[in-house]
């Protein structure tokens, strides 16, 4: 072989082996139980990222090394949900799986209890509960039916482990802000500090913010998801994530980890007046 051909044959393969462990390596972030990153000693949780093709390949772990999460992200920060995923108790047995398109629920999600059996099967369009709910009592029976619409429900019924029917209420339950739309109203207003550039320039207008409020009500991985202005922006994300902790959502009574968007709203007449 030509040994100029050799040199750029063997440097075309230490080249793509150099890549392919690059690809290879295996990042390790550990959390509390609220999953906000912490040390290795004060861990609860710990998360294997790996790259992929434009995603991050993601495990998580309890601290005694049984997997409680796997799948796919397109961003670690903000936490944003691609594809196929898996959630497991801490001895392993899977309790939740479904997919994720564009960091929505999308399609079937089905939920287990800690003995493996169906708990629920729940259908999604583009984030929001839509056709089918069934719920189910550890024995099987069936507990509760409900059908939804662009995630409002239309009717419902709940049913005795015997069988029989029973008075009716709504398996699952927005977070919301303790105090209510009224009491989150006061807060903005007594908190948002307007930018002095947008003031003088006259920018007003609806910041959406992205966020996740945990089960037990702190605020996590919020993001600008609808953009104003940049510090419009910077300032509607600090109001999100300096805000006291809501009332958790909840399904079947328990409390949810749930995805949540709000608008922060920036008035010059309001900010004028103060």
């Amino acid at each position: 072989m030509n040994l100029k051909i050799h040199l750029v044959f063997c440097l075309l393969f230490l080249t793509s082996a150099i890549c392919s462990a690059q690809s290879e390596k295996i990042d390790t972030v550990y959390f509390t139980e609220d999953w906000n990153e912490t040390t290795k000693a004060n861990a609860f949780f710990y998360r294997l990222i790996k790259n992929g093709n434009n995603l991050y390949l993601v495990q998580d772990y309890y601290k005694n090394k049984v997997l409680q999460m796997e799948g796919s992200f397109t961003s670690l920060h903000p936490e944003l949900y691609e594809g196929y995923f898996k959630y497991f108790n801490e001895k392993g047995v899977l309790i939740k799986e479904g997919e994720f398109k564009k960091n929505l629920e999308e399609g079937e999600w089905k939920l287990y209890y800690d003995n493996g059996k169906s708990m629920r099967v729940e259908n999604y369009l583009h984030g929001n509960l839509e056709g089918n709910l069934k719920g189910y009592y550890p024995n099987t029976k069936l507990r509760r039916e409900e059908e939804y619409k662009n995630g409002k429900l239309l009717k419902g019924s709940c049913y005795t482990s015997k069988g029989k029917d029973t008075t009716f209420y709504a398996s699952y339950q927005t977070p919301e802000f303790t105090g209510g739309l009224v009491a989150l109203k006061k807060y903005l207003l007594d908190n948002v500090k307007y930018p002095k550039d947008a003031l003088e320039k006259g920018i007003e207008g609806n910041v959406f913010i992205k966020f996740t409020v945990t089960a037990r009500g702190n605020i996590e991985n919020a993001y600008v998801q609808k953009t104003v202005y940049p510090s419009l922006d910077a300032e509607a994300l600090r109001l999100v994530t300096q805000m006291p902790k809501w009332q958790p959502g909840k399904k079947n009574d328990m409390p949810q980890k749930v995805v949540f968007n709000i608008p922060i709203p920036f008035k010059l007449s309001e900010a004028k007046s103060k």
